[in-house]
């Protein structure tokens, strides 16, 4: 390997958030441990990574691509910025935020079809069966082997949310890894114009229907935090696209609405989206 290839691999292992951090303060922000590029928000890395997250897009890349696409460098004068003056992560490390793992595995997979998750989401939870097999298809939603229990995954595969299926049962589990993890379903493959964000994968799914005519014209994800605790999703979710709080109609969701008071916010008539589904759904059968 040539002395140029060299730096090459080393810049692509370059810190980018503290190299950002240190000659490029006015062009980005702080947040905790998160680094947001102040032209475009939805593009964020962390410090101790060497790779960007452009949530808007799922878009990902190494410090070299940060620098040539959204700063201008020619590609040689980046490889030399980042080898000369970076901050080098060794290769134990991973290369990019959505990387993470820390103590976290997903349950294993029953074999398709899913009958038992179906059943429970279509009868009791009251979600049209082409919402279902879409979930199915996209692989954000599938049924564990051992328990029945639906998991709910995210695309990058570092959060999942499970919920019990046997009747009468509240099991509600979730598995992350990292604490700004979440879980999503869009109304489109384009770019996301707006988020909102639910204490549930259910409660999402349900305001995704409920909201199917209103939201129809524009792009829309549907999130869930796993809780409405999550305060590091909620700023992670805020500093990339805009944001309605829609969590639930009770003390919890209140409490989380006045620790937001920034954030634009809607409420489900019953306490939650899904009662207004199943209440929906109710009403409305032929």
């Amino acid at each position: 390997m040539n002395d140029f290839s060299t730096r090459i691999q080393m810049a692509r292992r370059a810190d980018l958030a503290d190299y950002l951090v240190t000659y490029h303060p006015n062009e980005v922000k702080i947040t905790g441990h998160c680094v947001y590029y102040r032209n475009n928000d939805s593009i964020y890395t962390r410090f101790g990574f060497c790779g960007y997250t452009r949530f808007s897009t799922n878009e990902t890349g190494n410090a070299i691509d940060f620098l040539v696409r959204y700063l201008k460098y020619s590609f040689i004068d980046a490889v030399n910025a980042l080898a000369d003056k970076g901050h080098i992560i060794p290769l134990s490390q991973p290369s990019c935020p959505a990387d993470v793992k820390i103590n976290f595995s997903l349950p294993v997979s029953a074999v398709s079809p899913f009958k038992r998750v179906y059943a429970y989401l279509n009868q009791q939870r009251k979600i049209p069966s082409e919402v279902i097999n879409m979930l199915f298809r996209e692989k954000l939603l599938y049924q564990e082997a051992e328990t029945g229990n639906a998991v709910f995954l995210s695309r990058d595969k570092n959060f999942c949310e499970l919920r019990g299926t046997l009747s009468g049962t509240k099991f509600h589990g979730i598995r992350r890894a990292d604490p700004s993890c979440f879980w999503s379903v869009r109304n489109s493959k384009e770019r996301i114009q707006t988020a909102y964000i639910c204490e549930g994968a259910i409660d999402a799914i349900s305001l995704m229907i409920l909201r199917k005519d209103e939201d129809q014209s524009k792009a829309v994800a549907y999130v869930s935090i796993g809780g409405v605790r999550n305060q590091q999703a909620i700023d992670r979710i805020c500093a990339s696209v805009h944001t309605v709080l829609a969590v639930d109609n009770d003390a919890a969701g209140e409490m989380c609405r006045n620790s937001n008071p920034n954030i634009e916010h809607i409420l489900p008539e019953h306490k939650d989206w899904n009662e207004d589904l199943i209440v929906h759904a109710n009403t409305h059968k032929s």
